[in-house]
């Protein structure tokens, strides 16, 4: 809370917005008092004459002299005097006040162990919060100081990871439990995830592709780091257990022959023959392959789809959008892809994209504007009517009411919408 140290009967007190804050601030909120007064002369002059219409980020009690912020941001406080003991003259100051969120980060954010069952040090800290608990959950391991679940403010912490490779990769979370002034509600959640690997990476490939009925296609897998390993292959249903029905695979050479007749996606699987522990395994459709879809996205999930079409509109500004779900209502997952300028007929190249994704619970996204969260559309095949190629770029993604950017990859293969006909997929 501010007061203004004036006479009231003289001076009148009045809100004008400032300049946004950045989008970190916006999203946050701060501690009781959850404010901070700045003197103007401290800020660039062109700073202190960004002024605009009210913004109500604070409540003003001019009998008082009181000013109670009520949102997180920037803002400026305008003392004016009263025209009428001033000869009808306009005269004021304004004084920048902000509100600060409180933020939680969580370092290293992203961590590789060298060995299953070894002990990492997190360390997380918190600023503006009046109560600087921390809660600290993680999904996997266990904490070895003894301390549970909270701590009394940033800490320095051990934790035992787990031995099964297959734990990974998993997440820590660490959240403010701080519920004063503007977070009495405790909402929005205030917290940083780190992720935690295993430095054992098999990469398998192909991934995304689509084998049509009766076709085989196969696989190569390899170490990060080391060259030259030997596999055994599975087939693993997406949703975890053995596959049944999605065809077959050879142990030895990875090579897969898929199903006569029946549509669906089966995970390719490597597994190191020197060491369990280290597998990698890439998503395979099977079908008539007319249409498909692939997406992957890192440290989430991966969706297939077989309906996907695009359109090429010149109505007003040549724009193609590319538009994927399901045939089947029942699957989750729909999204789009859209360009502005290409790809016309016949057209290869690579174009900078919007890219939109959701499963009806969390979205995905990325625009072409060159911030970090950005997405590329690449043509490898286009004739007559066909398309073939992938999205790929950095998507971003709100977990509680933070952002964090996911690296993905959308392989496709599509047909030009055509009214006279069946839209590819259906």
């Amino acid at each position: 809370m501010v007061q203004c140290a004036c006479d009231r009967r003289l001076y009148r007190l009045e809100r004008r917005r400032a300049g946004r804050g950045s989008r970190h601030q916006a999203a946050g909120l701060g501690p009781d008092p959850p404010s901070e007064a700045e003197d103007p002369r401290a800020r660039p002059s062109e700073e202190r004459r960004d002024g605009g219409v009210l913004d109500r980020k604070f409540t003003v009690d001019p009998a008082s002299r009181q000013v109670r912020p009520f949102e997180v941001g920037d803002d400026i406080l305008r003392i004016a005097a009263q025209p009428s003991q001033f000869g009808g003259r306009e005269v004021h100051q304004d004084l920048p006040i902000k509100t600060k969120p409180i933020i939680v980060n969580v370092l290293p954010d992203d961590f590789t162990v060298e060995t299953p069952g070894e002990t990492i040090q997190l360390t997380a800290t918190s600023d503006n919060a009046k109560i600087e608990t921390l809660s600290w959950e993680s999904a996997q391991g266990s904490w070895e100081d003894g301390l549970g679940g909270e701590t009394d403010g940033g800490a320095t912490r051990p934790l035992k990871t787990p031995t099964s490779a297959s734990a990974y990769p998993f997440f820590v979370t660490v959240e403010s439990t701080s519920d004063q002034g503007l977070r009495a509600s405790g909402e929005p959640r205030r917290l940083d995830i780190a992720t935690i690997r295993y430095q054992t990476t098999v990469l398998v490939s192909p991934s995304g592709i689509c084998v049509p009925n009766g076709d085989n296609e196969t696989s190569s897998a390899e170490i990060v780091g080391s060259p030259g390993a030997a596999f055994t292959w599975t087939l693993v249903d997406v949703g975890g257990g053995p596959a049944s029905g999605a065809g077959t695979i050879l142990e030895t050479t990875g090579r897969y022959v898929s199903p006569p007749s029946a549509v669906g996606e089966v995970h390719v699987v490597a597994t190191s023959v020197g060491n369990a522990n280290a597998k990698g395994k890439a998503l395979v459709l099977y079908g008539p392959c007319v249409c498909y879809w692939t997406l992957e996205i890192e440290a989430d999930r991966s969706f297939a789809g077989d309906f996907i079409s695009h359109q090429i509109s010149t109505d007003t500004a040549p724009a193609f959008t590319l538009t994927i779900t399901h045939s089947d209502a029942q699957e989750i997952g729909s999204g789009f892809a859209q360009v502005a300028g290409g790809p016309g007929g016949g057209e290869l190249g690579s174009w900078p994209a919007i890219f939109v994704f959701s499963d009806g619970q969390r979205a995905w996204s990325a625009g072409n504007t060159g911030e970090e969260a950005s997405a590329f559309l690449t043509v490898t095949f286009n004739s007559t009517g066909k398309i073939e190629g992938f999205v790929s770029g950095v998507a971003a993604t709100l977990i509680g009411e933070e952002v964090f950017y996911r690296p993905f990859e959308l392989i496709f293969r599509s047909e030009e919408v055509n009214l006279e006909q069946s839209i590819c997929g259906q």
